[in-house]
């Protein structure tokens, strides 16, 4: 918990120094996911709507011919994507790193940003890859679970040894990769317990949020200010990337400090 609490304490403080960079992420990521579904909807396989019901939301249940589409899609936008998040998460890194701090729009990116975005890219592209496979194969229930089962145990511990090689890769340093899984050597359950943590924190944060947002869209449905079924899309979208980009730093903060502290060489 202390090294959760840590790095999105870190990211926090990161935040508050770059508000103009974080300001951009989002939006980038947000204009990024609007063009995601319009892709779909061309290709006739909209990606799933979220309507109101009961008081809550719910997501429409996508068929199955669908989902080889979306995926692909997916993988296309994964480089946009990676290029759009670089800036902040380069940017967190060495804030954590060496307290260098630098707010200027996501898209004047610099060479060390195409350089980590590309690393981003190619790591996201092969897990999507792996992940994909059931529906390449055509594997359906029971099979496709036993797959995913089977395949998070090596990916959580390759990812678990590379995770270092982010901020590596933010400050420059030569043979990331390399570093990275020496590094991590003994550490790979920490990692993964942190990781994890910190994704359910800044979900719970951003659901914690979402709530009064919530009560105030009712409120407003009932004075007939706004039709509920048509601002609800919108605004959970709205909470989605919020929490991307929460995420983004915090998990950035959290390898920055890792490194940190496995870089310490060790007393006599």
């Amino acid at each position: 918990m202390t090294s959760a609490y840590r790095a999105l304490k870190a990211a926090f403080r990161a935040f508050a120094r770059m508000p103009l960079l974080v300001l951009t992420t989002f939006v980038l990521q947000s204009l990024l996911g609007m063009f995601t579904r319009v892709l779909a909807e061309w290709f006739g396989a909209p990606f799933p709507l979220i309507q109101p019901q009961i008081g809550s939301a719910h997501h429409v249940q996508v068929q199955d011919p669908f989902l080889l589409i979306h995926s692909a899609i997916n993988l296309v936008i994964s480089v946009p994507r990676a290029l759009f998040i670089a800036p902040l998460a380069v940017s967190v890194h060495r804030f954590v790193l060496i307290a260098e701090t630098r707010d200027k729009v996501a898209v004047d990116l610099s060479l060390l940003d195409v350089r980590f975005a590309g690393w981003v890219a190619a790591i996201g592209v092969a897990t999507e890859t792996l992940v994909d496979v059931p529906l390449v194969l055509n594997f359906h229930g029971a099979s496709a679970l036993l797959y995913l089962g089977l395949l998070n145990i090596p990916l959580i511990f390759v990812l678990s040894r590379m995770s270092l090689s982010f901020p590596l890769l933010a400050a420059g340093a030569a043979a990331p990769l390399k570093t990275s899984w020496s590094l991590t050597k003994h550490h790979v359950a920490r990692i993964a317990s942190v990781t994890l943590l910190i994704i359910i924190l800044t979900f719970l944060l951003v659901v914690l949020l979402y709530f009064p947002c919530r009560i105030a869209m009712h409120r407003a449905a009932q004075l007939g200010l706004i039709q509920l079924d048509t601002a609800t899309t919108p605004a959970v979208a709205v909470y989605v990337f919020v929490g991307s980009t929460l995420s983004i730093g915090a998990l950035a903060a959290m390898a920055s400090n890792f490194l940190l502290e496995y870089q310490k060489p060790k007393a006599d």
